[in-house]
Protein backbone atom coordinates (compact mmCIF):
# COMPACT_ATOMS: atom_id res chain seq x y z
CA UNK A 1 0.00 0.00 0.00
CA UNK A 2 0.99 3.61 -0.36
CA UNK A 3 1.03 4.17 3.41
CA UNK A 4 3.43 1.25 3.89
CA UNK A 5 5.72 2.61 1.17
CA UNK A 6 5.77 6.03 2.84
CA UNK A 7 6.55 4.40 6.20
CA UNK A 8 9.44 2.41 4.72
CA UNK A 9 10.76 5.53 2.97
CA UNK A 10 10.72 7.45 6.26
CA UNK A 11 12.60 4.63 7.99
CA UNK A 12 15.27 4.52 5.28
CA UNK A 13 15.73 8.29 5.47
CA UNK A 14 15.92 8.09 9.26
CA UNK A 15 18.54 5.36 9.11
CA UNK A 16 20.61 7.25 6.57
CA UNK A 17 20.46 10.54 8.48
CA UNK A 18 21.74 9.13 11.75
CA UNK A 19 25.01 7.36 11.10
CA UNK A 20 26.41 8.13 14.54
CA UNK A 21 27.74 4.98 16.19
CA UNK A 22 25.69 3.65 19.07
CA UNK A 23 27.80 3.65 22.25
CA UNK A 24 27.96 1.97 25.64
CA UNK A 25 27.06 5.33 27.16
CA UNK A 26 23.78 5.24 25.22
CA UNK A 27 23.18 1.65 26.32
CA UNK A 28 23.26 2.84 29.94
CA UNK A 29 20.85 5.66 29.15
CA UNK A 30 18.15 3.57 27.45
CA UNK A 31 18.47 0.09 29.00
CA UNK A 32 15.59 0.72 31.41
CA UNK A 33 13.27 1.78 28.58
CA UNK A 34 14.39 -1.10 26.36
CA UNK A 35 13.81 -3.51 29.25
CA UNK A 36 10.13 -3.66 28.35
CA UNK A 37 10.86 -4.85 24.80
CA UNK A 38 14.31 -6.45 24.99
CA UNK A 39 13.26 -9.75 23.44
CA UNK A 40 11.30 -8.21 20.55
CA UNK A 41 14.19 -5.84 19.90
CA UNK A 42 16.66 -8.72 19.95
CA UNK A 43 14.64 -10.53 17.28
CA UNK A 44 14.38 -7.33 15.20
CA UNK A 45 18.14 -6.83 15.46
CA UNK A 46 18.77 -10.37 14.21
CA UNK A 47 20.05 -11.87 17.43
CA UNK A 48 19.82 -15.65 17.51
CA UNK A 49 16.86 -17.15 19.41
CA UNK A 50 19.21 -19.39 21.42
CA UNK A 51 21.15 -16.33 22.60
CA UNK A 52 17.91 -14.64 23.62
CA UNK A 53 16.81 -17.72 25.57
CA UNK A 54 20.17 -17.78 27.34
CA UNK A 55 19.82 -14.11 28.30
CA UNK A 56 16.42 -14.89 29.78
CA UNK A 57 18.02 -17.52 32.01
CA UNK A 58 21.33 -15.77 32.74
CA UNK A 59 19.99 -12.39 33.85
CA UNK A 60 17.31 -11.64 36.43
CA UNK A 61 16.22 -8.17 35.37
CA UNK A 62 14.89 -7.03 32.01
CA UNK A 63 17.17 -4.00 32.00
CA UNK A 64 20.18 -6.32 32.27
CA UNK A 65 18.82 -8.40 29.39
CA UNK A 66 18.24 -5.21 27.38
CA UNK A 67 21.78 -4.05 28.03
CA UNK A 68 23.18 -7.39 26.89
CA UNK A 69 21.00 -7.45 23.75
CA UNK A 70 22.35 -4.03 22.78
CA UNK A 71 25.94 -5.07 23.53
CA UNK A 72 25.60 -8.24 21.44
CA UNK A 73 24.18 -6.21 18.57
CA UNK A 74 27.02 -3.71 18.81
CA UNK A 75 29.65 -6.48 18.92
CA UNK A 76 28.14 -8.31 15.95
CA UNK A 77 27.63 -5.22 13.78
CA UNK A 78 30.60 -2.99 14.56
CA UNK A 79 30.38 0.33 12.73
CA UNK A 80 26.97 -0.64 11.29
CA UNK A 81 25.51 -0.48 14.83
CA UNK A 82 24.29 3.10 14.50
CA UNK A 83 21.78 5.23 16.33
CA UNK A 84 19.68 5.40 13.16
CA UNK A 85 19.65 1.65 12.68
CA UNK A 86 18.58 1.05 16.27
CA UNK A 87 15.93 3.77 16.05
CA UNK A 88 14.49 2.19 12.88
CA UNK A 89 14.25 -1.18 14.60
CA UNK A 90 12.60 0.35 17.66
CA UNK A 91 10.02 2.10 15.47
CA UNK A 92 9.35 -1.10 13.54
CA UNK A 93 8.49 -2.97 16.76
CA UNK A 94 6.25 -0.16 17.97
CA UNK A 95 8.56 1.71 20.34
CA UNK A 96 8.91 5.12 18.73
CA UNK A 97 9.07 6.72 22.17
CA UNK A 98 12.41 5.00 22.84
CA UNK A 99 13.68 6.02 19.40
CA UNK A 100 12.76 9.59 20.26
CA UNK A 101 14.89 9.30 23.42
CA UNK A 102 17.85 8.30 21.23
CA UNK A 103 17.46 11.34 19.03
CA UNK A 104 17.19 13.59 22.06
CA UNK A 105 20.64 12.55 23.30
Amino acid sequence: TEAALVFVTVLVELRDKRTDPFTLYQVRLIKDAVGQCWEDLGVALGIDQAQLRNLNHDYRENRERASKVLQIWMDENGTDATVGCLACNLIQIGHKRIADILFGM
